[in-house]
């Protein structure tokens, strides 16, 4: 899931020193990255895509066009929305950018529309206790711990111990060796794909595929 410029062009007529026109009367100013030789502000929309990797490369799902002031975490909810009208398709997960983190957004998208929106976390993010600086969550003793799934009825993410490191463990007597924690409580953490975990990498990459080739062909 990733946005992209649509510039609209800017009519004047030559050696005149009137108000310059919009081709689109509409359009509205955006900021955007700022690169050499290229103006920080542009006229136009924002096209906000969902996009599916395949063997001939990404393909497009589907777009939503919006003015460029629109915050991206306010377009996650209904590009949802648009997927969930496309009765024949399913996406259970989507990999978006920080400009879409929100964790009330995600716990909406796996409660309401059953999608797991999978984003890395910002750097001001509070981490839970239970989760080491990486976001990657840890036993008492400070041990990371193996992934071992998802309860999507509960929405309960389920951990184990590494049983090496349980066997030297002083704690092993008083552990259980497995561990549940709330989706709803901590949505970044402790959702159907973990912080730092390949899936998550995987995702992630292909995302920052997408947005490089939305910025080749913007250009």
């Amino acid at each position: 899931m990733d946005t992209r410029r649509n510039f609209v062009a800017v009519k004047t007529k030559e050696k005149c020193d009137c108000e310059k026109k919009n081709s689109d009367p509409d359009a509205k100013v955006g900021v955007q990255r700022n690169k050499a030789n290229q103006n920080k502000f542009f006229i136009g929309y924002r096209k906000h895509s969902i996009v599916c990797p395949t063997p001939s490369g990404p393909i497009v799902l589907l777009s939503i066009i919006l003015p460029p002031d629109t915050s991206d975490v306010n377009v996650l909810l209904p590009l949802l929305e648009k997927l969930k009208q496309i009765g024949d398709l399913k996406v259970e997960y989507l990999a978006a950018d920080l400009g879409y983190f929100s964790a009330e957004h995600q716990e909406v998208a796996q409660v309401e529309y059953n999608v797991a929106v999978v984003t890395d976390f910002k750097k001001n993010t509070l981490i839970p206790e239970t989760c080491s600086p990486e976001g990657k969550p840890e036993c008492e003793a400070g041990h990371e711990l193996i992934w071992d799934g998802f309860d999507r009825k509960t929405y309960t993410s389920w951990f184990n111990g590494e049983e090496n490191k349980c066997m030297s463990c002083p704690l092993q007597t008083t552990c259980d060796k497995q561990f549940s924690f709330s989706f709803k409580e901590t949505p970044f953490f402790y959702g159907p794909v973990p912080q730092g975990s390949k899936p998550q990498n995987q995702m992630l990459h292909f995302r920052k595929q997408v947005e490089l080739a939305f910025a080749h062909e913007s250009n």
